[in-house]
């Protein structure tokens, strides 16, 4: 599927919006007094409705393998919306962003984002 230019940017730009509004939705759950684990498990649930709905030919292919490395890796990104989620009581939503976005940047530079065969 080749996309135009224009197309991209659209794209790229709502992702940025959908992301970037997650946080305020998230923000209003935690004053709402709303767990965190049920915040996120609402989270997970559409994520993996809408990952089934565009991919369910190559989940219901999957190995053993690659179900208890995927289930490694939603275990660790839970936990990390864990923490994200808990510590949007105690800040902004602009702060949490912020400390998101520059410990992606940071993890990168110091290669934590890649994993050697």
């Amino acid at each position: 599927m080749k996309l135009s230019k224009v197309q991209a940017n659209l794209l790229l730009l709502m992702t940025a919006i959908i992301w970037g509004a997650s946080y305020i939705v998230v923000k209003q759950a935690t004053n709402a007094q709303m767990p965190a684990g049920l915040i996120n498990a609402f989270r997970g649930l559409i994520f993996a409705s809408l990952a089934y709905l565009f991919f369910h030919k190559t989940i219901n292919k999957m190995t053993r393998l690659d179900f208890r490395i995927g289930l490694t890796a939603g275990l660790i990104n839970f936990a990390g919306y864990q923490i994200q989620t808990i510590g949007l009581k105690y800040t902004t939503p602009s702060n949490n962003a912020f400390f998101n976005c520059h410990l992606r940047c940071i993890s990168s530079l110091c290669g934590l984002d890649h994993v050697s065969p």
